[in-house]
């Protein structure tokens, strides 16, 4: 029996109600402790756990034991496959410190007065996972919506006699286009989506699933030909303009993650999915259209994924760019279908 079986075990059986790490670590043997707080993790995540917080101490129980009659609250998170932790740290900051972070390279660092111990834990329980833990932000003039994640590197403890603070440094800092409202992410502890009243500058939450969707679609389109990656310019002005506009764009992955968002995952050609025909390893997959090609974008061009942006199947964005002096239209494509693409055989 694995530990994972071994701590689950202790649940389903019915010696325990409710627990801590520490007691969990004591009626199983396993150790050391962080191996038993990963294990809890990964259990709240797989929604088998539910897991709460009183003072310094987390509790779990069994999830069908756990919250009101009405039910497990739904909710999007990362997949176990996923590069992100399965949990992640909100807070609040002026979007005016983070857009000068996000203009300056996206990495930075941050202060809070307040010791960020459940955070530290998800940060090394992460890289033991080989997972990134992530720090999502909402603006702190108005806690309306999430604009801003990035990923998070260190979080460091200092005193200064008074008070203690939290250092914190994160990397590739990354806007949120468009902007879920505030309770798109769930409370680890409860399971309840944040309140819009919510005004804590702190908590953990699951890492909604799409955050996951930006680490997918830049994976799943490396290589990729046509307007992902254009032709080297020719000469000139126009040329360096070209450049830069397709160098911006390949380094948007907010975009692309929003056009998902908004259009879905099922081509809008052909009504392809690649979840109906490969199952879980086709799940969240699709490629990202631009209607207007980047080559022939101004510099001023703003991008709105609703109108400017398509999802598309592999076959019908080749299609759709087979020849680079005839770029075809999503209506022009679905003239020329001829029949549906069978989703499995």
């Amino acid at each position: 029996m694995t530990n994972r079986d071994q701590v689950l075990a202790l649940f389903t059986s019915g010696h325990v109600v409710e627990v801590t790490n520490s007691e969990i670590e004591e009626l199983t043997g396993i150790s050391p402790h962080q191996q038993v707080f990963q294990i809890t993790q990964a259990l709240v995540a797989e929604g088998l756990l539910r897991g709460r917080r009183h003072g310094t101490e987390w509790y779990f129980s069994l999830a069908s034991q756990a919250g009101s009659s009405s039910g497990p609250v739904p909710r999007q998170t990362a997949p176990a496959s996923s590069p992100y932790y399965p949990f992640c740290i909100y807070t609040i900051r002026h979007t005016q410190e983070l857009t000068a972070v996000y203009q300056g390279g996206g990495a930075g660092t941050f202060t809070e007065k307040k010791k960020w111990k459940s955070g530290l834990e998800l940060l090394l329980a992460a890289r033991q996972a080989g997972q990134k833990l992530l720090v999502v932000f909402a603006p702190a003039e108005a806690v309306t919506g999430l604009i801003y994640y990035a990923i998070l590197k260190d979080i460091q403890f200092r005193e200064d006699g008074v008070a203690a603070f939290t250092d914190y440094n994160f990397t590739e800092l990354t806007p949120i286009l468009p902007s879920p409202l505030i309770n798109s992410l769930v409370l680890m502890e409860s399971g309840r989506p944040l309140s819009e009243n919510f005004i804590r500058p702190y908590a953990i939450c699951h890492t909604p699933e799409f955050l996951v969707v930006d680490q997918m679609i830049q994976a799943d389109l490396e290589g990729l030909t046509g307007e992902e990656a254009p032709p080297a310019p020719v000469t000139g002005a126009v040329s360096r303009t070209t450049q830069r506009l397709s160098n911006y764009y390949e380094r948007k992955p907010a975009l692309r993650a929003a056009a998902v968002r908004i259009h879905g995952t099922q081509c809008m050609v052909c009504g392809f999915d690649y979840q109906a025909a490969y199952g879980e390893h086709g799940a969240g997959y699709i490629e990202v259209h631009h209607l207007v090609p980047i080559s022939q974008l101004k510099e001023d061009t703003l991008i709105d994924p609703a109108k400017d942006m398509a999802v598309l199947c592999a076959n019908c964005h080749r299609m759709i760019h087979r020849r680079s002096t005839a770029v075809l239209t999503l209506d022009d494509l679905r003239r020329m279908l001829k029949k549906p693409i069978p989703q499995a055989r």
